[in-house]
């Protein structure tokens, strides 16, 4: 999805391509299973300069944002470019439909289907980063969705 400017940073209908491994409708036996579907899952993980993305020898850096708020607004003009100008980190982040305002466990489905997916493409262990119940639903994920504690 694109604005004027370029890639729409709180899009949450994005192109992403299908993981090579089979992720859904979960990774491992202790997975929960998920009740969104794998496509709206996966379209709501917005990769900054998708064309680098598990190319360039960064570590994906997975942001989960605050209740009432996007990814891409909550991250784009501070973590984001901290980021993109770092060695370290490829930035990418979560635009949960309705703005984190569904139910934690909803929320944690979106956070645990991003960090499989993410790891399955890149073949790296991935950093998280969580302000206000993006935190909580990280721990949701953790806990409920063993596979994404590697």
């Amino acid at each position: 999805m694109f604005g004027l400017g370029g890639p729409v940073i709180n899009s949450y209908k994005n192109q992403n391509s299908d993981p090579e491994a089979s992720i859904y409708p979960k990774s491992s036996d202790q997975d929960a299973h998920y009740s969104i579907e794998g496509n709206v899952l996966r379209s709501t993980i917005f990769i900054s300069d998708n064309s680098k993305f598990g190319r360039d020898g960064k570590t994906p850096v997975l942001r989960v944002p605050g209740t009432g708020t996007y990814g891409g607004e909550a991250f784009e003009p501070n973590f984001a470019k901290l980021l993109k100008a770092s060695p370290f980190g490829h930035p990418v982040w979560l635009n949960i439909p309705g703005r984190m305002c569904d139910e934690a466990p909803r929320n944690a489905q979106h956070v645990a289907y991003a960090i499989n997916y993410i790891a399955t493409r890149t073949q790296k262990k991935v950093a998280v980063i969580g302000w206000s119940q993006g935190n909580l639903s990280i721990q949701w994920a953790l806990k409920y969705w063993p596979s994404t504690r590697g």
